[in-house]
């Protein structure tokens, strides 16, 4: 009792100081603990314990006990010692995240001074204190897979990841990881798009990858499919480098013919018709239908980092990358365009009490437009590839759409205090920034032009383009204590600021264009480039219990998101004849959003059957908070040119797309948008079979809420029923009624290298399901009051430059105010249940509170929908890495080394079932069917030749991908489902005449042979 009180305390008061602190960071150090005994088993208090190269270390307790904290992961020497006893040194002493590693010594007692023992520390086989779902990579694990060059391709290879690196995690979308770095969480929902995937870290710079796939502890906050952890490295105390250079060979790099004379063309190929063939572009002069031998250019990507101590008390880790990747089809260049990659840290030891570190990384790419925004397409014409069904294949080269321009970057400051050996503190702070930005737009899309034919586009100008800027400040403060023997406590507090703004344009003709938005007040002024400022923060307490036979996560966590930013009063205002335009809708009145709280509870459980298998529970409720773009977005539609309404011979700011129109197509913004909510369970067993054989199994399931109802470029029909016209006008808001339930198997199997090789399996089977519930499509309209205060008027006029509201005449707002209320009553007399009693397919009536007057009806919706989910439930997904690597005296003695020494084979196996379609069956009714199974099999090969000591070493590798050249396409049509064809049949007149039109229709590409080198110090 007297220990649950001081627990208890200690929380209560610590979480008052981080209030008044007014500073969570995810954790980037692990634990060591364990008892010092001597030769008879008995407990040694006062032993030294301490971490070879670094300022830590601990002494041991009244019963033998220690612990260290704040240990960086990756492989440690320990080494403990006592007075009148001998030395002894464990090495490869496996640190991870999170986790604690347990190392115990026997001391031999001494006369006299001894050599010191080395030993070589044996890994728990199962790590007794994981409470959930957890994979870590750590640097060894990573260099022992050459062939994988990014973070996502790492992340594929885990149980419950898709395969297809696309960052999936048990049937949920990629949108719904939160990645971290150094502890810093990378923000990617501000982007123009739904969602800016971050997947741009050098693997070379990585000491540690941790993935949670089925829940996580109570630090980690706004995320609902995973967590991905990434530890960056640090230098060490001697001078380390690596070089790579890989080099990818020329030749025709896709399934089918050569494009110039692929089958989907038919007879609009013309070679040898010399007129076709000499056929000029009235307006350039050029030869139109011109062949380029996309296939003779090479690739080439290299990858370097550096490191190494300043001083004594500092170091400096630097990595990074460039790639310039050959075309696999004709396209805007040979290569890909410029592109790099930049990873720093700086690590200094202020005391041995006080580390400092500044890190951060640089990312930066450009390239050619290629016609596409909003997704909206306005393509064809814009840039070469097999846009528009193959028309633009003879385009020049470049594009008429202009180039881009985008970087991320992240620089941080972190400071980690050990107070006492039990206690240590972390603050940090960050700033990210994203920029995406445009040169060479044209004014605006051109009409289309097609060659004499009327079949192949030339060259046309197109407008389209999306331009932003994103900067987010991050504060953070943590704090950890082994308050007890059983109790690690952590609690802590993060803030982060947001300066935001995106804007996207399409012409999609040269009469219509398409605009979206958000920037500050809604760019009432004309200027589209100021940011909103919305920030979020999170506070959570959590304690890690550890005890004999359970080790038990418990914690809460506690955020709140403010937008920072006013919105529409009424979603469908945009519609009315007030504000149908976006000059207009600059006027119409606006609300602050209301604050989103969110509280997650997390309970994790391990309990150890034997020192080889544990079992473990865990529940855990996760939130997500709003894309800015899906909250804040404006869209507008209209044509060219702008409208000079002050008439003084020029567009002033605030008249730029002042022409605009409401747009019933894409979704607008919903200040009202609730954080999206996943509730998931999982239990699950780690069990060491028989030596280096280790299985993990886990049943989970999930229920996600609040979901988007059809992403972010869709939206639910909202309306404006409008007194005065009579009409009712219709526009897509985006609403969060969504719901999908998920469950499934979760396997993996692996063997840790021994007796020269090492694998690792993951199999998942998971069933999704879905549909929608709740309120979905508002139809607002104003009572008589609204009317008559003056909120309501059919036009405008022009008074002194300026547009002004035609006010209504008494009759008028006699005739219109009646008119509302007749709508009121109708509605009322029709028996329409009020809020909150409505079932299903029913509807309720209510007031619109931020503006009285305006009244909305809504439906309750309930249906079994999966349309949304398809493209993720794949039924059956997995991967196999194999490693083989020879000692390095095998064979024949060639100096000091044996001639078939250190080579490696690193072969990896990956296979999912096809996305679920709809089939309707030939005596009617539908089913839902999968697409064919895909395989595929990557192997690299590698010699290592090491010199002056194995200080240096030059490694020879040979990379294969798609070993066995499958081919497996896509399929989804009633040959395939009737007779499991996945070709045209023999009797179809196009396939006899011209040959397989979906020739290239095949997953992947066909075997490509890649040749590298890598030096390393």
């Amino acid at each position: 009792m007297r220990e649950s009180k001081r627990i208890l305390l200690w929380c209560m008061t610590l979480s008052l100081v981080l209030f008044g602190a007014d500073l969570t960071f995810a954790a980037t150090t692990g634990k060591i603990s364990g008892t010092v005994r001597d030769a008879q088993g008995q407990p040694l208090p006062g032993a030294n314990v301490v971490v070879k190269g670094m300022r830590l270390g601990a002494t041991t307790d009244a019963e033998g006990i220690y612990f260290i904290l704040t240990v960086p992961p990756g492989l440690h020497t320990l080494t403990a010692s006592l007075v009148g006893y001998g030395t002894i040194s464990q090495t490869d002493v496996k640190v991870a995240v999170d986790l604690t590693t347990t190392v115990d010594f026997a001391l031999e007692e001494i006369a006299l001074q001894a050599t010191e023992l080395i030993v070589i520390a044996e890994r728990p086989p199962v790590e007794p204190d994981k409470t959930t779902s957890k994979y870590i990579m750590g640097s060894e694990d990573i260099e022992s897979l050459p062939i994988i060059r990014s973070v996502s391709e790492l992340l594929a290879l885990q149980p419950g990841v898709l395969p297809e690196g696309n960052d999936m995690i048990r049937g949920t979308g990629a949108a719904d990881v939160t990645y971290y770095i150094d502890g810093i969480p990378i923000v990617t929902t501000d982007g123009v798009g739904a969602f800016d995937r971050f997947q741009f870290q050098n693997t070379s710079a990585v000491q540690e990858l941790t993935i949670l796939t089925g829940g996580w502890e109570a630090e980690y906050g706004n995320a609902q499919a995973g967590i991905i952890n990434l530890v960056t490295r640090e230098a060490g105390e001697n001078y380390s480098g690596r070089l790579e250079y890989k080099f990818d060979p020329s030749g025709k790099k896709h399934w089918g013919n050569d494009v110039y004379d692929a089958p989907q063309f038919r007879d609009n190929l013309k070679w040898g018709d010399a007129a076709w063939e000499n056929e000029t572009d009235p307006e350039t002069g050029q030869t139109i239908h011109q062949r380029i031998d996309y296939t003779d250019a090479a690739g080439h990507f290299i990858e370097a980092n550096l490191s190494g101590p300043l001083t004594p008390d500092a170091g400096l880790f630097v990595s990074t990358r460039f790639d310039r990747s050959s075309r696999s089809f004709p396209s805007s260049s040979s290569h890909t365009p410029g592109n790099t990659r930049n990873t720093v840290k700086l690590n200094y030891n202020m005391s041995d009490n006080v580390k400092f570190k500044l890190g951060g990384f640089y990312h930066w790419s450009k390239g050619w437009n290629n016609g596409t925004s909003l997704g909206r397409s306005a393509t064809a014409g814009a840039i070469r590839g097999l846009g528009d069904g193959g028309r633009n294949v003879f385009l020049p080269e470049g594009s008429s759409a202009g180039r881009f321009t985008d970087s991320e970057s992240l620089i941080y400051v972190s400071l980690t205090h050990t107070l006492s050996p039990k206690t240590f503190y972390e603050a940090k702070i960050s700033r990210s920034f994203s920029k995406q930005d445009t040169s060479d737009i044209p004014a605006a899309t051109q009409p289309l032009r097609r060659d004499a034919a009327g079949y192949f586009n030339l060259s046309r100008d197109v407008r389209a383009y999306e331009i932003s800027a994103r900067a987010r400040y991050n504060v953070k403060f943590d704090i950890s204590s082994q308050i007890t023997r059983g109790h690690l406590v952590k609690t802590g507090i993060d803030f982060t600021y947001s300066d935001a703004w995106a804007f996207g344009e399409i012409g999609e003709n040269e009469s219509r264009r398409v605009v979206a938005f958000y920037s500050k007040d809604g760019a009432s002024d004309g200027n589209f480039q100021r940011g909103i400022n919305p920030f979020q923060w999170g506070l959570y307490l959590q304690d890690k219990m550890e005890f004999s036979g359970m080790i038990v996560n418990a914690g809460v966590r506690l955020d709140g998101f403010h937008n920072g930013e006013k919105g529409s009063a009424v979603p469908s205002f945009e519609t009315s004849p007030m504000y149908n335009k976006l000059r207009h809708f600059r006027n119409a009145p606006r609300a602050d959003a209301d604050a989103k709280i969110a509280f997650s509870p997390r309970l994790g459980v391990s309990h150890p059957i034997t020192a080889a298998s544990t079992i473990r529970f865990f529940y855990g409720r996760f939130y997500k908070f709003p894309n800015l773009w899906t909250m804040n977005r404006q869209v507008w539609v209209g044509s060219f040119p702008d409208i000079d309404i002050n008439d003084n011979g020029q567009i002033d700011p605030e008249e730029r797309f002042n022409d605009l129109g409401k747009e019933n197509q894409i979704g607008v913004g919903n200040m009202a948008t609730p954080p999206e909510k996943t509730t998931s369970f999982e239990v699950g067993t780690d069990w060491n079979v028989v030596s280096d054989y280790t299985l993990s199994l886990t049943a989970y399931y999930k229920t996600v809420d609040n979901q988007l109802s059809t992403g972010t470029t869709g939206g639910e029909t909202t309306i404006w029923q409008d007194p005065g016209t009579g009409r009712t006008e219709q526009i897509r808001v985006n609403l969060s009624i969504r719901y999908e339930d998920i469950k499934g198997i979760e396997l993996g199997f692996q063997k840790r290298f021994s007796n020269n090789f090492a694998f690792q399996t993951s199999f998942n089977a998971q069933w999704l399901s879905g549909g929608r519930a709740g309120g979905a499509g508002d139809r607002f309209f104003p009572d008589s009051t609204w009317v008559a205060a003056g909120n309501y008027w059919l036009g405008y006029e022009i008074r002194n430059g300026q547009e002004v509201p035609i006010p209504l005449t008494q009759d008028e707002l006699r005739e219109i105010g009646s008119k509302a209320n007749q709508l009121l009553r109708d509605i009322q007399a029709g028996g329409g249940p009020s809020k909150g009693a409505a079932g299903p397919n029913e509807h309720f009536l209510a007031a619109i509170e931020k503006e009285p007057g305006i009244w909305a009806i809504t439906p309750i919706l309930s249906e079994l929908n999966i349309g949304g989910i398809r493209g993720r439930d794949r039924t059956a997904f997995g991967s196999v890495a194999f490693l083989y690597r020879t000692p390095s005296d095998w064979g024949p003695m060639v100096g000091e080394a044996g001639l078939f020494g250190n080579i490696q084979a690193n072969m990896i196996y990956r296979m999912q079932t096809g996305s679920r379609f709809e089939y309707s069956l030939p005596e009617g009714g539908v089913e839902e069917r999968n697409e064919p199974l895909r395989t595929w099999v990557d192997l690299n090969a590698q010699k290592t030749f090491y010199g002056l000591g194995d200080r240096f070493g030059v490694t020879l590798f040979v990379e294969t991908y798609n070993l066995f050249n499958q081919k497996d396409r896509r399929v989804n049509n009633f040959d395939y489902i009737q007779w499991g064809l996945r070709r045209p049949v023999p009797t179809d007149q196009l396939y006899r005449d011209f040959g397989d039109p979906n020739d290239r229709a095949f997953l992947g590409s066909p075997r490509q042979v890649h040749l590298g080198l890598r030096l390393s110090f």
